[in-house]
């Protein structure tokens, strides 16, 4: 999954997240539970992560807060809009509910 500037462009198949997403489009707390009931693995690219904060509170709150996801990588730019954060899913949050189907 993505969120933030320029994060897309590192892989243009992945989710785009934003803070209010387009129809169509899971939320966080979806792909949190879709990794857990089919037992993949979850990394959510930032891309400038100052900026992601700012404009998507929601679900760089749960990256951040939630203790289910852990800075897997950092990746410094020369410039901050050019700095990259890789987040891994620790998974566990929607275990128990591996017996409900995803819609």
């Amino acid at each position: 999954a993505h969120l933030g500037t320029t994060a897309l462009g590192y892989d243009p198949l992945g989710w785009y997240l934003e803070e209010t997403p387009e129809p169509g489009n899971p939320t966080l707390p979806t792909l949190m539970r879709m990794a857990d009931v089919l037992g993949r693995e979850l990394f959510v690219n930032v891309g400038y992560p100052a900026n992601a904060r700012a404009e998507a509170p929601t679900p760089m709150g749960i990256i951040d807060k939630s203790g289910f996801f852990e800075r897997s990588h950092h990746f410094p730019g020369l410039e901050p809009q050019f700095e990259r954060e890789i987040y891994r899913y620790k998974g566990g949050m929607f275990g128990s509910l591996r017996h409900i189907p995803v819609k």
